[in-house]
């Protein structure tokens, strides 16, 4: 019975026994066969040399000088083959050339990698090269430089004696000469071509034909190109205008602006003038706006009919109706009208003074408050309020106005955004109610532009670059306690 039992204990043994070893032997064989893949036998590492030698002496032109000796060779074979490998001349013959006649060399170099070794014979040409001949290679080194130069600054305005200019002034001791030329200019929307091919010369002996090809942007807009536009454009923001006697002018002016944008700049040339419409005639605005584009500018010529007045009726409420258009014309003059730290009540008293003419009676009914601007946020004039009264008919105009933020040192407008406020334009709106004295701010439309949230950056995990894959060394220590669970599950078994 006790044999039995040993017997028993001595296979389960064997078992774990049998067990680690396994596992031990996966990683040990994974280790070798790392290694394995990172060794290179002498045999592998001298056809290897043998190659890379080749490629660095041919790389050496043909003929050479006189001043090539081993060093030249050898220099051009350095960092290029393994450390294990050594480079040895066995035989170098030199025999120099004169201006009558070509020298040679004759050489064998040794490559030897531990107890492997290859020779490598070659010869070269030595040759005295005349002043011709120095001076076409030293253009031929040249030529692409010149080449990429004249790719960056190729235009329609581009001619080819611009480019064998070039050409000439930074290469000397050589000709060039024109073949042929082809050139297809870009236009607004399609790149252009720009091909030509040339001959270069140096003395009777030395010639070689170029063919240059190169694409030519898009052309910008010229200013006179912009102007026309910006004339097509304000001619039709002109004709939309629907005058009145309460025509102003600024508010004219932004109108044009605001259709040309930003490509181009308009001013009054000439001060607008109003003769005022009546029941029995037409009137007009009259004047002159500048525009311009760069250099290029031009004198718009206004001309706006104001239509006949309305015979009078016997209307209960033309006053009313007289008023709110009053009114609407007091807010277009606000609108356009651009306050500072250093507006007054009077200033914005003349502003709707001018908009609405003198056969309205105008008064302060609610006193501003001014909120400055700063150099980091605009600023308001708000909770303002004029009334408005001919005859019967009564009106309120809502004083609500955006203060630009101040501009820094350098003359432009901080892009940094109060947090704590809004930076919304108000919104000077008609209302037909009796403002408070206290509360009359009007609405606002939210023309704040959004603050971007700036996306997270992710950050990539980096894979170590090693011989061999980490997860296959976690692979093996599983196999292994695997392995060595199944043992002892099987020790328990047997056991019970």
């Amino acid at each position: 019975m006790e044999l039995k039992k040993k017997k028993g204990i001595g296979k389960r043994l064997f078992s774990l026994l049998a067990a680690v070893i396994m596992g031990i032997s996966l990683l040990g064989g994974m280790g070798a066969a790392e290694v394995n893949a990172a060794d290179k036998t002498d045999e592998e590492l001298l056809t290897e040399a043998f190659w890379i030698v080749d490629g660095c002496i041919s790389s050496i032109p043909d003929p050479v000088t006189n001043s090539t000796n081993e060093e030249t060779f050898l220099n051009a074979c350095r960092g290029q083959v393994s450390d294990k490998v050594t480079l040895t001349f066995t035989d170098f013959r030199k025999t120099n050339a004169t201006t009558e006649r070509e020298g040679k060399i004759r050489a064998t170099l040794l490559i030897c990698v531990g107890n492997q070794s290859q020779k490598y014979p070659f010869e070269r040409t030595i040759r005295i090269m005349t002043q011709d001949e120095q001076n076409f290679e030293n253009a031929l080194s040249k030529l692409d430089d010149i080449k990429a130069q004249v790719a960056m600054e190729m235009s329609n305005e581009m001619m080819p004696e611009d480019i064998l200019g070039a050409l000439s002034r930074y290469i000397n001791g050589v000709e060039f000469s024109l073949i042929d030329c082809d050139k297809k200019e870009s236009t607004l929307t399609e790149e252009g071509t720009f091909d030509i091919n040339f001959r270069m010369t140096a003395g009777e002996d030395n010639s070689q034909n170029f063919a240059w090809h190169f694409t030519i942007p898009k052309r910008p807009m010229t200013d006179a190109e912009l102007l026309e536009i910006a004339i097509a454009d304000a001619t039709r923001a002109l004709k939309a205008i629907e005058p009145s006697n309460n025509a102003y002018a600024p508010g004219i002016l932004q109108l044009v602006k605001n259709a040309i944008g930003s490509a181009a700049d308009a001013d009054w040339a000439t001060e607008m003038k109003i003769q005022q419409a009546t029941t029995t005639k037409e009137g007009a605005v009259t004047g002159e706006i500048r525009l311009s584009v760069g250099s290029e500018s031009t004198i718009l010529s206004v001309n706006l009919i104001i239509p006949k007045l309305d015979e009078p009726q016997n209307n209960p409420n033309a006053d009313q109706e007289y008023i709110e258009k009053a009114k609407q014309a007091a807010y277009d003059a606000l609108d356009a009208f651009v306050p500072s730290n250093d507006t007054t009540k009077d200033d914005i008293y003349n502003v709707v003074k001018n908009a609405i003419g003198n056969d309205i009676n105008i008064e302060w009914y609610a006193d501003f408050k001014m909120i400055k601007a700063q150099k980091n946020q605009d600023g308001l004039i708000e909770e303002g309020s004029l009334s408005l009264t001919k005859g019967d008919g009564l009106g309120y105009v809502s004083i609500n106005l955006t203060i630009p933020a101040l501009k820094d040192e350098t003359g432009n407008k901080p892009n940094d955004k109060p947090n704590d406020k809004p930076n919304n334009k108000p919104n000077n709106k008609p209302d037909n109610n009796k403002p408070s004295q206290n509360d009359d701010k009007g609405k606002t439309d939210n023309t704040t532009k959004p603050q971007t949230t700036e996306k997270p950056k992710t950050t990539a995990k980096a894979v170590s670059p090693k011989t061999g894959d980490s997860s296959m060394m976690v692979f093996y220590i599983i196999a292994l306690f695997a392995a060595c669970g199944i043992a002892v599950v099987s020790v328990k078994r047997r056991h019970r």
